[in-house]
C-alpha cells in the first residue's frame, strides 16, 4: 500500500487579545468625587457599598476599577463581600487638593487622570501654531450649517497639548496616518471628558475621534465641535 506522507498539523494562530475597555467617564468622575470628599473630610479611607442587586454591584465594581485605573486609590483587603474598602493614594490626595484649589480635572483616553491649572481662554483668531500651552476655545458647527444651528451649537472645550505625538497610542496604533501634524491637542469638555484629538495640519485641522474617524475642517473650532458631537 502506498504510504501517506506525514503532514505537519497546521499551527493555530495565537488568540487575539481584546483590550479591556477603559472605565466610563461617569465612573471616573464618581470615583474621583469620592476621593475628593474623603480628602476634604480629613480621611484616607472610605467604603464602596456594592448594593443589593446586580446593577448596583456592577456599578460599584466599575467605580473601583476607575479608582485603580486613575491611580487615585487602592483596594484594601477585608472589606467583606458587600463592601470594598479603599485607601486614597498620595497621588489621589494631591489631585483632590489641586481640584479644590480651583484646578480643572482632565480624564484622558490613554492614561490616568490629572488636575491642571485653569486654562486661559483663547480668542477666535489665535495663532495655534504658536501655542504650546493648553487653552479654552469656542467650538462651533462648521459654516455649512445654517445660522440658527451654528448660533446654538457653541460649546467651550479645553485643548491640552500632546507633547510627544509620535509616541502617542493613537499614532502608534496607526488610527491616524498623518505623521506630519504641526501640533496635536487632546480635546476635553469642561467636565473633563476626552472626546479625541485635534491635529493642526498644513491645510487645516483634523478632528480624530477615539474610534479613529477623522473630520477634516478649515477651523479648529469646527473640527473640535465635530468630535464632541460625534462622541
Amino acid at each position: 500500500m502506498p504510504t501517506i506522507p506525514h503532514q505537519e498539523s497546521p499551527t493555530m494562530p495565537e488568540p487575539t487579545q481584546i483590550p479591556r475597555r477603559p472605565p466610563l467617564h461617569r465612573d471616573r468622575l464618581e470615583a474621583f468625587e469620592r476621593v475628593r470628599r474623603a480628602v476634604a473630610s480629613g480621611t484616607s479611607t472610605f467604603a464602596i457599598d456594592h448594593g443589593e442587586n446586580r446593577r448596583t454591584s456592577d456599578r460599584a465594581a466599575e467605580i473601583v476599577r476607575a479608582l485603580e485605573s486613575d491611580k487615585t486609590a487602592t483596594v484594601r483587603r477585608g472589606g467583606g463581600a458587600d463592601v470594598t474598602r479603599v485607601l486614597v493614594t498620595m497621588a489621589g490626595r494631591r489631585l483632590a487638593v489641586a481640584r479644590d484649589a480651583g484646578g480643572v480635572a482632565l480624564f484622558p483616553l490613554d492614561g490616568p487622570m490629572r488636575v491642571v491649572d485653569r486654562p486661559q481662554r483663547w480668542d477666535a483668531d489665535v495663532d495655534l501654531a504658536r501655542q504650546d500651552r493648553r487653552g479654552l476655545v469656542r467650538a462651533m458647527a462648521p459654516d455649512e450649517y445654517d445660522d440658527d444651528t451654528r448660533a446654538g451649537s457653541a460649546v467651550t472645550v479645553v485643548l491640552d497639548p500632546v507633547v510627544d505625538w509620535p509616541t502617542h497610542p493613537v499614532y502608534e496604533a496607526r488610527r491616524h496616518s498623518a505623521g506630519d501634524a504641526i501640533r496635536v491637542w487632546e480635546v476635553f469638555t469642561l467636565d473633563g471628558e476626552s472626546h479625541g484629538l485635534l491635529l493642526m495640519m498644513e491645510n487645516g485641522f483634523h478632528g480624530v475621534e477615539p474610534c479613529g474617524a477623522v473630520s477634516p475642517e478649515v477651523s479648529p473650532g469646527a473640527a473640535a465641535w465635530q468630535i464632541v458631537m460625534n462622541g
